[in-house]
């Protein structure tokens, strides 16, 4: 059961991780620049927090 529950933090954690980059990914289309700053703001404390676990 830990490891299911294990497995499944992790899964969300990714889930959570790729969103931003999906936002960002969409807003680059819209606004290179704006979609810079977006990526910045959004990835930066995942990639961090992603490097803590």
């Amino acid at each position: 059961m830990e490891t299911f529950v294990r497995k499944l933090s992790t899964t969300l954690m990714g889930a959570i991780a790729l969103f931003p980059l999906f936002l960002a990914a969409r807003a680059r289309v819209e606004s290179s620049a704006t979609a810079l700053i977006l990526e910045d703001v959004l990835v930066a404390p995942f990639v961090t927090y992603s490097w803590v676990i």
